[in-house]
């Protein structure tokens, strides 16, 4: 059984998410019910759960304040928050577990899959998150947290060349000739990395703009990256890419 902390600041909030939880996820019991960031670092200091869902906008102190006034966090974790750009965009670049308001039964089953592979420590730090948030208010995001076999990469955004799927899999190519794979698909961080000059350019690829060194038109199209690779472009996506380099020629 998975030990379970809820801390909501509203009643309605914390009934419906207790409910489904027992609707939804048999192997996980709810332990504590918390309406504050003070109850919750209590109880999770006493209890010490596999889990806790935790609201991000509450008052006094909100969920990120609670987690920087832990000690240490030894357990899995899954945000619950209304729609907030700045927020749901710094849970895709961190890598977290988050749930939308209000939440579905499929998206709870999905998050509760994907925290009961991972260990308790596999996550991105809370001051890593917090400084995601702050720099996309700032519109300045720098890293990705990429979650691989053993934890959490850390990259630098501008670091990356392209990106190569391999089912759901992900191979990171690094301006230093590494490469990460890391167990996201291509979607997912092609949403994560949506506007910050990444562009899919085919089903398989996925490429930094400003890594790109030549066009050649052949067939549909052929990119040759800085690091000398060669990376195709759909029919589908040619267009698109065409229209990217008629804005910025000269």
């Amino acid at each position: 059984m998975l030990r379970a902390i809820l801390v909501e600041d509203e009643d309605d909030s914390l009934d419906y998410l207790e409910w489904l939880i027992r609707q939804e996820a048999k192997d996980v019991e709810v332990v504590a019910r918390c309406r504050n960031g003070m109850e919750g670092l209590e109880a999770i200091t006493r209890l010490l759960p596999d889990v806790v869902f935790l609201d991000v906008d509450m008052p006094f102190m909100n969920g990120f304040e609670m987690l920087e006034a832990l000690p240490g966090i030894d357990f899995r974790l899954i945000f619950t928050t209304a729609y907030d750009e700045f927020a749901i965009r710094a849970f895709k670049l961190s890598a977290v577990h988050y749930l939308l308001k209000p939440i579905q039964a499929g998206e709870l089953a999905e998050a509760l899959e994907r925290v009961r592979k991972i260990s308790p420590a596999a996550g991105a730090p809370p001051q890593f998150l917090l400084e995601q948030a702050h720099a996309i208010s700032k519109g300045k995001p720098e890293k990705i947290a990429l979650p691989t076999t053993d934890g959490f990469s850390l990259l630098h955004i501008r670091d990356i060349i392209y990106c190569h799927a391999d089912s759901n899999y992900t191979d990171i190519n690094l301006r230093n000739e590494s490469k990460v794979c890391v167990s996201r698909t291509l979607g997912a961080l092609e949403d994560a990395l949506d506007g910050l000059g990444f562009m899919r350019v085919h089903h398989s690829f996925l490429v930094n703009l400003r890594e790109i060194t030549h066009f050649i038109r052949q067939q549909d199209g052929l990119l040759i990256m800085s690091n000398g690779d060669k990376v195709r472009v759909s029919r589908s996506r040619k267009q698109d890419l065409l229209e990217y380099l008629a804005r910025i020629s000269v």
